[in-house]
């Protein structure tokens, strides 16, 4: 299964150069072999660390983040969170580290959850759940034998947003800056899904590309 999520950036690191980050569990082999293209940047890997709690009937995988003093594996450019929760047993509970004042949404992949203190935030398989709390921790409990939940969490930038398709700035101007560069190739070449990787590899070298 395969989750796309975009994180718009603070306005002082939007022209940051692009990077990719690897991330595996913790223990596991290699899935993946990515290399260096060009004059583009490394890859980072970094393994995904799993904080364990009552037993084990409660598993967090922290991507980002900070909790009980584990950071998660992925560098981010604003404060933020992402956890991939499980609860393994109805009515079991956790509570999740999150500052007052973050933006925060929830979107259960397995099960049922009652979120937060109420008794009315309760989503299911493949639904999304957006709130605040008022507190410093988010309560997931679930409400099935096998709870599984992607919890997202981050600091509200405060900056304004234009945007258009996939393009994110602050300001009509840049947005249209943006597209500009993007029309005169300087995003790279965009990615032929048909193209097996060595075809894929001569594609580039034969067009010039800087990725």
């Amino acid at each position: 299964m395969c989750y796309q999520v975009w994180v718009n950036l603070p306005p002082q690191d939007k022209m940051s150069p692009p990077r990719c980050q690897l991330l595996t569990p913790a223990g596991a082999p290699a899935t993946a072999t990515v290399q260096r293209e060009g004059r583009g940047a490394p890859v980072r890997r970094a393994e995904i660390p799993t904080i364990e709690a009552q037993g084990g009937r409660v598993s967090v995988r922290l991507l980002a983040g900070e909790l009980d003093g584990v950071r998660g594996a992925a560098e981010t450019f604003s404060p933020m969170l992402v956890a991939h929760v499980e609860l393994r047993g109805e009515g079991i509970e956790h509570r999740v580290a999150v500052p007052a004042g973050w933006n925060c949404f929830a979107y259960v992949r397995r099960g049922r959850v009652q979120m937060g203190d109420g008794e009315e935030g309760e989503a299911g398989m493949f639904e999304t759940a957006y709130f605040r709390e008022g507190g410093d921790s988010v309560r997931l409990a679930s409400r099935s034998a096998h709870a599984d939940v992607m919890l997202f969490a981050g600091e509200p930038i405060g900056a304004p947003v234009a945007s258009s398709g996939t393009m994110v700035m602050n300001t009509q101007q840049q947005l249209q800056e943006a597209m500009a560069d993007y029309s005169r190739g300087l995003f790279g070449m965009p990615w032929d899904h048909a193209l097996e990787d060595e075809q894929w590899a001569d594609h580039l070298r034969g067009n010039g590309s800087r990725q």
